[in-house]
Order: C-alpha cells, then sequence, then structure tokens
C-alpha cells in the first residue's frame, strides 16, 4: 500500500549561522555551492495519512540556525534569507518508523528549498533514492543517497537528535 508519493524523509541544509544540534556530511552541491548542514534535527511523531493512522521520521540539516524553533511552529519551508533547506522524510502506516532502508516516491521523500537573500524560494524534489535509518528514537542516525531532478544528486550521513514537538513539514 502506497501511503504518500514524495513524502519520507527530510532533510534540510541552510546557508548562514551555526548552532548545530546534530551533525550531517552532505556530498553534493546546488548551483556549485555545498550545502552546509550547521543545524540538523529530526522530527518524528504520529498523523493521520490519507484517513490511515501513519507515522513519520524525518531529518532537517540547515546551515541556519532555528531550526527546530521553526519545526514548532510549523515553518521549516521559512528558512532565513540567503539559506536553503534539504528535508527527507519517510512515512508509513502504523504506530512507528522502524530502522530499515525507505524508497523515495513510496514511502519517503525528498525536497531542497533555497530561498535567496531578497526572499525568493526555488524548490526541487527528489525523483528516486533512498532514505536509510540505522537508528530511530530520541536520536535518528543514518544515511541518504537521492537524485533531486533540479539540484543533482546528493548522499551523506546524519545523527539528529529529536525535536520535540516539531511538526512533519509534509
Amino acid at each position: 500500500m502506497r501511503i504518500v508519493d514524495l513524502m519520507p524523509f527530510v532533510l534540510v541544509a541552510v546557508a548562514c549561522g551555526s548552532s548545530g544540534s546534530g551533525s550531517a556530511t552532505v556530498n553534493g552541491a546546488v548551483d556549485g555551492n555545498p550545502v552546509v548542514a550547521s543545524d540538523v534535527i529530526g522530527l518524528v511523531g504520529n498523523k493521520m495519512e490519507s484517513g490511515v493512522a501513519s507515522a513519520y521520521a524525518g531529518v532537517v540539516i540547515a546551515s541556519a540556525s532555528g531550526t527546530c524553533d521553526r519545526a514548532k511552529r510549523g515553518g521549516v519551508w521559512s528558512p532565513p534569507s540567503s539559506s536553503a533547506v534539504l528535508v527527507l522524510d519517510v512515512i508509513v502506516p502504523g504506530a512507528s518508523v522502524s530502522p530499515g532502508t525507505y524508497p523515495v516516491g513510496g514511502t519517503g521523500v525528498a525536497q531542497y528549498t533555497a530561498t535567496s537573500a531578497d526572499g525568493l524560494s526555488t524548490t526541487g524534489f527528489a525523483g528516486s533514492g533512498t532514505v536509510t535509518f540505522d537508528s530511530v528514537g530520541d536520536t535518528l542516525v543514518g544515511s541518504f543517497d537521492v537524485n533531486l531532478a533540479k539540484q543533482g544528486h546528493f548522499t551523506g550521513r546524519f545523527t539528529a537528535p529529536v525535536c520535540h514537538g516539531g511538526a512533519d513539514p509534509f
């Protein structure tokens, strides 16, 4: 059963400030610029998805601080100017997301959003790839290998403490 077309794992990268609560490495570049991972958070919880009780787990990697505060306000997609976010999210039926590998476009989603100095945003979704959780708990640990149609190919690893009270961005 396919519950979500593009919604599984979230990784966000934002380019300014620092206060990383977790850590991540991101291999790949957007318009020749590396994705800076200064603030890394995890998101876990439950919600109704297409009328089915579902669980989600996601990672947000940002180069600007304050990502958890934005997630608590439902504003992961509102990063500061001159920054970017890469979000990877997994949504599955049931009570929790288990360690494992999830296909993007199946149970997983990847999205990258960049906000310019003048406040304009550009967004790209992953067309294929995987998000892998080695550990799901108070900290999410794992890796990703995704292809974003407009931004390119990204691989990497993450260790993301859960932002309690943060909303799933999808």
